[in-house]
Parts: C-alpha cells; sequence; structure tokens
C-alpha cells in the first residue's frame, strides 16, 4: 500500500523591487489552490506534442528477458486536468498463466488485465497533490524471489495559478523551461493571474510585463515546487511459508534525477515480524535487500515500510502473505506437441500452478496419471519456480511398423487439475540431408571428398543405429557409414578423367556425378562437379600443311596439284595467329596455265612462294587467310608464236580457308587464286604472256 499524504502547491505572488518599474512593490506570498485548466485553456496555451514525452524502461532488477513498453492515455498526464488515467503495457513475451503485477509510489493503480494477447490495460489514478512530480511505475510477473522487475517513470506536470501584481492594463508573460504561458492581461487594480503547467524537475521561471506604452520589466520566478516521493517498493514473492528458509526480494527504485543518488546506507526498510537485511546497491537507481519470516511466526500478513535518510518526502509500503496458498489452478503447456517413441526421448511439459488471485502457488504432491498409462515407461517433476515445474516423460520404444498414437498428460493438485494431449511418433527416418549439397573435385583418381549426411526424425532430430547405403554414377564410395551421434559420413573418390588442351584460352568442360544415399527408407542425393586432369598442349611454333587440289578453267576442274606449307608463327594466342612461310609443290603444267592459249607448256611446275597467313580458332573450328609471292618453274614453248617460253614464271596470289580439328590435327578445305606472267622469246623479240587461275585445295595441318 503506497502512503501519499494530499496537499495542495502554493507558488508565491510575484512583486516589483521598486515603484517606477512595471511591477508593483512586493507583496506578502499568499496561498493559492489549484483549479482545473479547461480543454480550450490547455489547447490555447500549450502546443500539441509539446509535453509528448518518451516513457521507456529505465532499468532491469535480474537479468530481464521480457521486453516491455508503457504508454498513457491521455499524454502527458496533467495533475489536475486529466482525471482518471489509462495505462497501456505492451510485450513481446505473451504469457496465458501468469498476470501483470504492479506497484507506483503515487497515486493508486487497478489491476491490469489482459485485452488481448500480449496487451494489458489499468487505470491509474494520479495523486490529489497538484505539484509536479514523477510516477514510478514497477511492472512483474509473479515467479519467485527472482522475479524479473521493469520500472518506468512517468512525468506528472503540475498546475498552478500564480498571482502577479503590476500596473493597471500591463500583459504578463510567464515562461517555464522554454515554454511561454500567456500574455495575461491586469485589472483596473494592477493584478494579473497567470496559469501554468509546470513539468517535474523545474523549480523557477521568468515573468515579464509589458505596459502600454512599452515599458518592460522581467523578474525571476520562484516557483516554490515541494519535494516529492521518488521511492518505489517490489516485494516478491506475494506469499512465502515460514519455515525460516523461504527468501522474500525487495527491490528499491530511487529516481534521481534533479537529486544525488543516495547511499545504500541511506535506506531504512523495517518489516512488522522481524528484521530486514542490509540493503545494497545493485546497478543504476536500482537497490536490493532480503528479508526471510523467521520461523513459525503466527502473522499472517507482513507489512514494510522504506524510507530515505534526509529525503522526508520518499516513503513506500508493501505487504506479503504468510502461508501456503490453497492451489486452485493448474495450467500445463507441452514444449512441443510431439515427441519420438524409441524408448529414451525425453518429452518435457511445462506446469504452472497457481492460487486463486493467478499467482505462482507451491504444491508439496502433484498428481501425475498418463491415459494410456503403459504408453509411458518412466517420468520426473521438478519445481523450476514458485509454482512452476518441469514435468519429463518418456514413451515406450514402437516397432518400426507401428503407427504413433496419442497420449493424455494429467497433473493435479489439491482440487485443481489440468490436461494435455502428447503426440507419440515412430522413430523412423523422415529426411536425408547432404552437408554439402554440391562440391567441385579434380578427376584425377586420386582426390577424395568428405560429405556429411545426416538423418533426421519427425522431430528434426539426427538418428542413430541405421545403415547408410551410397553409391555414385561416375566416382568411387571409398566409405559410408553412421556414427554414434547420428552424422553419416560418405568419403568419395573422384574418377580419372584427362582432357588435352589444344589452346590456350579453350574451355574446359565438366562433368556432374551423382550421388545417393539410403537410410532406412529414406533416400537423399549429392552432386560433384568434375573438372578433367588436363594435358597441356607443348608450345606450338608453327604448322605444316600438306594440301591436294585442282585448278578451274572455266569453273571446271582441270590440272591437279599436291603442294606443302611450312609456316612460323610470328603471333600466337590460342586462338589467334600470326604466321609466314614457304609454299611449294609439284604442278602439271599444261595449256591451262595460259590464259591466252597461245603456248603449249609441258613438263612440271615448280612453285616457291612466300607467304603470310592469318587464322583464327573458335572451338574446334577455325578460319583464316593468306598473300604471297614467289616463283613456279616450268618449261614449254609457244609454236604460234614460234617462240621459246622462259622457265621461270613470277607468280603472287592469296588464298581463304576454315578448318576443323580432327584428331591431332586440323582438316582444312579452301579457294586459292595464282597470278603471274611468262615471257615468250623469237628471233631475240620478247612477248609476255599472261598465266594463272583459281584452284580448290582440301589438306591436313599439323602443329610443329
Amino acid at each position: 500500500m503506497v502512503l501519499q499524504p494530499s496537499k495542495s502547491w502554493s507558488a508565491p505572488a510575484i512583486a516589483s523591487r521598486k515603484r517606477p518599474a512595471v511591477l508593483s512593490r512586493e507583496l506578502p506570498a499568499r496561498r493559492c489552490s489549484l483549479a482545473v485548466l479547461s480543454f480550450i485553456l490547455a489547447v490555447l496555451l500549450w502546443p500539441p506534442g509539446a509535453l509528448a514525452e518518451p516513457l521507456v524502461p529505465e532499468a532491469w532488477a535480474g537479468e530481464g528477458s521480457e521486453s516491455l513498453t508503457l504508454m498513457t492515455e491521455p499524454s502527458p498526464v496533467v495533475l489536475g486536468e486529466s482525471g482518471e488515467v489509462l495505462l497501456i503495457v505492451e510485450t513481446s513475451k505473451i504469457s496465458a498463466v501468469r498476470p501483470l503485477q504492479a506497484s507506483v509510489n503515487v497515486g493508486s493503480l487497478g489491476q491490469f488485465k489482459e485485452v488481448e494477447p500480449g496487451t494489458y490495460h489499468a487505470r491509474y489514478e494520479p495523486p490529489k497533490a497538484r505539484f509536479p512530480q514523477v510516477a514510478i511505475i514497477a511492472l512483474w510477473r509473479e515467479t519467485g524471489p527472482e522475479a524479473e522487475i521493469a520500472f518506468f517513470r512517468v512525468p506528472l506536470f503540475g498546475t498552478a495559478r500564480v498571482p502577479v501584481r503590476t500596473r493597471p492594463g500591463a500583459s504578463v508573460t510567464v515562461t517555464v523551461k522554454e515554454r511561454s504561458f500567456g500574455p495575461f492581461g491586469a485589472s483596473r487594480s494592477g493584478l494579473a493571474e497567470a496559469r501554468l503547467v509546470v513539468p517535474p524537475g523545474v523549480m523557477q521561471g521568468v515573468v515579464r510585463a509589458v505596459t502600454d506604452d512599452g515599458e518592460a520589466t522581467s523578474q525571476r520566478l520562484d516557483l516554490g515546487v515541494p519535494p516529492y516521493n521518488r521511492l518505489t517498493l517490489a516485494v516478491v514473492p506475494h506469499s512465502v511459508v515460514a519455515d525460516g528458509s523461504n527468501p522474500v526480494r525487495l527491490h528499491l527504485y530511487y529516481d534521481h534525477e534533479g537529486a544525488d543518488l543516495p547511499r545504500a546506507s541511506d535506506f531504512v526498510i523495517e518489516a512488522s515480524v522481524g528484521a530486514v537485511g542490509p540493503p545494497f546497491h545493485d546497478k543504476g537507481s536500482l537497490f536490493q535487500s532480503y528479508y526471510i519470516p523467521p520461523r513459525g511466526t503466527s502473522a499472517t500478513d507482513i507489512v514494510f515500510e522504506a524510507r530515505v535518510k534526509g529525503d522526508s518526502a520518499s516513503f513506500m509500503q508493501a505487504g506479503i502473505e504468510v502461508g501456503r496458498p490453497v492451489p486452485s489452478l493448474v495450467r500445463l503447456d507441452p514444449v512441443r506437441q510431439e515427441t519420438i517413441g524409441d524408448g529414451s526421448t525425453v518429452a518435457e511439459i511445462d506446469v504452472m500452478v497457481g492460487d486463486d488471485a493467478g499467482l505462482g502457488a507451491s504444491a508439496l504432491d502433484l498428481d501425475v496419471y498418463f491415459e494410456p498409462n503403459e504408453a509411458i515407461v518412466s517420468h520426473d517433476i521438478q519445481e523450476q519456480g514458485r509454482g512452476e515445474y518441469l514435468l519429463r516423460l518418456v514413451p515406450k520404444r514402437l516397432d518400426l511398423d507401428v503407427p504413433g498414437f496419442e497420449v493424455t498428460v494429467g497433473v493435479g493438485a489439491g482440487d485443481a487439475s489440468a490436461e494435455a494431449i502428447l503426440e507419440v511418433l515412430p522413430w523412423r527416418v523422415e529426411a536425408v540431408a547432404f552437408e554439402p549439397e554440391a562440391a567441385g573435385l579434380l578427376a584425377d583418381g586420386q582426390s577424395e571428398i568428405t560429405f556429411a549426411v545426416r538423418a533426421y526424425d519427425g522431430l528434426g532430430r539426427p538418428l542413430t543405429g541405421f545403415e547408410l547405403k551410397a553409391e555414385a554414377s561416375m566416382g568411387t564410395i571409398v566409405w559410408a557409414g553412421l556414427d554414434e551421434d547420428g552424422v553419416g559420413s560418405i568419403v568419395y573418390r573422384a574418377p580419372l578423367w584427362e582432357h588435352r588442351l589444344d589452346a590456350v584460352l579453350e574451355d574446359v568442360p565438366v562433368r556432374e556425378d551423382h550421388l545417393w544415399v539410403e537410410i532406412g527408407e529414406e533416400h537423399g542425393s549429392g552432386t560433384v562437379h568434375l573438372s578433367p586432369k588436363l594435358r597441356h598442349p607443348r608450345r606450338v611454333r608453327g604448322f605444316m600443311e600438306i594440301s591436294v587440289g585442282c585448278l578451274l578453267d572455266e569453273w571446271e576442274p582441270s590440272d591437279p596439284f599436291a603442294a606443302v606449307h611450312l609456316m612460323a608463327h610470328l603471333m600466337y594466342t590460342g586462338r589467334f595467329a600470326l604466321s609466314a612461310g614457304v609454299w611449294t609443290g609439284v604442278l602439271p603444267v599444261d595449256q591451262g596455265l595460259v590464259l591466252q592459249e597461245v603456248g603449249d607448256s609441258h613438263g612440271l611446275g615448280l612453285p616457291l612462294m612466300f607467304a603470310v597467313s592469318t587464322e583464327t580458332t573458335l572451338g574446334a573450328w577455325s578460319a583464316g587467310t593468306g598473300i604471297g609471292a614467289g616463283l613456279m618453274f616450268a618449261s614449254g614453248s609457244a609454236p604460234e608464236m614460234e617462240a621459246t617460253l622462259d622457265p621461270v614464271v613470277r607468280v603472287f596470289g592469296g588464298r581463304v580457308f576454315v578448318g576443323r580439328r580432327v584428331g591431332p590435327g586440323r582438316v582444312t578445305g579452301g579457294a586459292a587464286y595464282l597470278e603471274g606472267s611468262q615471257q615468250a622469246w623469237s628471233d631475240g623479240v620478247h612477248d609476255t604472256v599472261e598465266v594463272g587461275g583459281l584452284a580448290v585445295t582440301l589438306g591436313y595441318v599439323v602443329n610443329l
């Protein structure tokens, strides 16, 4: 119970220091009772949102894990205007069992009720005294002496009417913490009444008066705010057995904003029965103390009073009950609705036993039963906290071909009981997982990789006691098995796969090998990406091409020939080559070589040409072109001209070709054009005969 004397707040009157000033001579301070400002006045004098301050947890007592937020309606709370206030608490940790407990240092607070999952409402009645102060609210759930407690600071804004004596008709403005109130007009007698809203912690303001002729005077205003109750006390648990060993923890929060933080020795805590242990500082604004009721005390209620030396305004009371509460509520909450019937898996169920208020109640004996009873081979139940128990049970082992079943679990305490349904699943394999699902490996016939394989039951837990079978389509499974923790291993060895690179920038092929495993009746699969063992080509300095072809005479095949290219690379990147070399061969020479058909050449033509060619490779295909010039040796005569032909013929030409990789080299095909001139001699006079033609070729190229 919170003790807070009701008092009204009196602010001193304001007066001037000398007659010529706007404010009149100092008047005796008179007591003025606070009145409720109207809604219209609040809107006109205070901008929307100007009083809003964030409300966040100040600190935790203990290792708190529950996230709480607190909001007020209206916000902010203005004493004398707000009336009853709605407190809204939201939590991320929803509990359908334990209600939300609270205490406050000033005013009165109703019980929190859950309006929807995770949201609680309570009515708060602010104190009657209207001077600025702070409501410190403690929130917790009843779990025993180690309960987690959160503290919140809710500013309570004070309201006051301050009389100001000044010259008749003057305009009066009051500034409090950078917020201005007014202007207020002075009456014919020179009296103005300033109406203020003051936040907690503000002790002074500034009053300013301006006359009709523009003369202004300002003066500091002492608001005369009395000290407020800065202490909040929360005691857990709410009831205890007086056996000399059950402890009670007292949590004290002291709001030291604008004041010094007391020492632990400054706190005085007294109990109506027995003695309270010495307080100690926890952290921040938090202090704690312990109390153990004397063994065998006849008291049914114990009241604690806490105060602070040197701070007469801070005072708090709280009480506990002595005796064991009668259990009237039992709740069961399975950690999981499913478990595995393998004869060893433990299923857990949280049990809560509460009293009429829904708070934790310890029970000496709990009655635990099952239906069917033979479905459970063992169980035990242990108390985890005040009224909190953990029930652990082991279902019987099921055969693999037996379907699952449901078992009803019941717990009774006193006249209260509750039941929960637990589904028992067969212990067969439900899923198989590869880790990793895919991997890369060099196919050199020696490289190995280990895959982790796990078999999971219906609860997602690794299984043991099963045989692991594995196979691969290309590589070799060196070893496969499950260890005692249910973790399987597969050692895979890559096959031997060699690949010869014919070009520096050639794409390297990749193959996929698939692995299959079987555990129980479930299957899993993984993939190995195999890269070949590469055989790199030796350095390519050039190439030799042997080709055959024929000349075309008016697009008809004419004389056949054979030729040999010997080329050296001037530049070679694997996909591009620039080469120079010699082209020569054997060419039967007849009339087809003489375009004007005036001669009858005979014998063998032996061309010798110097050529330059370029070539581009793309995969297995290549293409190129070349140009060249040289000499061709052929004997013969021109009867119609009665002339002898020069056996040395100067020729030049070009070729285009395409090729494809076949075996160690490339097959090429293309077209060439050869053009030249031959000298004819008759009686010392010579003439020039044009020779040449178009040819097609087919050849084979080998790198050197």
